[in-house]
């Protein structure tokens, strides 16, 4: 498997979780979320355009660094009052022969 396509699966990948966690916790109501079909799950995507563009920038703006393998953890922090109220991690393992595949 390429780099490339292992890059494009990260980020689908990535952008799936965004929306379902901003689905879980009601950061927006549950009226803009539609349900479909990914890896086989029923999963929550937003229907709202400005939400969709702003994680699709944000997912683009991490890819220098997921090119280079150097993100171990993505935090998202749900903060109210500034405090912060749930955390949700993902700890991302590259394959060992991925960097094989330049």
């Amino acid at each position: 498997m390429s780099n490339d396509i292992l890059h494009e699966v990260l980020t689908e990948f990535l952008e799936v979780w965004l929306h379902n966690v901003l689905y879980i916790c009601n950061i927006y109501p549950s009226q803009i979320f539609r349900s479909r079909y990914k890896y086989n799950l029923s999963v929550k995507q937003s229907t709202y355009p400005v939400l969709n563009d702003h994680i699709r920038s944000l997912v683009a703006s991490l890819q220098p660094q997921l090119r280079l393998q150097a993100i171990q953890t993505l935090t998202l922090h749900v903060i109210q009052d500034l405090e912060v109220q749930e955390s949700f991690s993902l700890r991302l393992s590259f394959p060992r022969y991925a960097s094989l595949i330049r």
